[in-house]
């Protein structure tokens, strides 16, 4: 995945990668990652013009379509971010 930010935005603090399957709500109870997941980095600080990759595996694998990104952060708004195989 690779995260940047405009020149023009403040420092995003505490920036977190979640895996999440794709179209399903967050019903009581009902938990949506997709695990196991693993990140090359997360929680990241991003400075304003930075780009920053993370990598991000799964032994279920990360199907376009079926499971999205979701990225937030301490002084950000979540977004859904689609999955691009590589």
């Amino acid at each position: 995945a690779t995260i940047s930010l405009p020149a023009s935005s403040a420092v995003a603090f505490m920036v977190r990668l979640t895996a999440v399957k794709a179209g399903a709500s967050a019903g009581m109870g009902e938990d949506r990652r997709v695990l196991p997941t693993f990140y090359s980095g997360n929680y990241l600080t991003i400075l304003p013009g930075e780009t920053v990759t993370v990598q991000v595996t799964s032994p279920l694998g990360l199907l376009p379509g079926e499971v999205v990104l979701e990225v937030d952060g301490w002084n950000s708004a979540m977004q859904q971010v689609a999955i691009v195989k590589e």
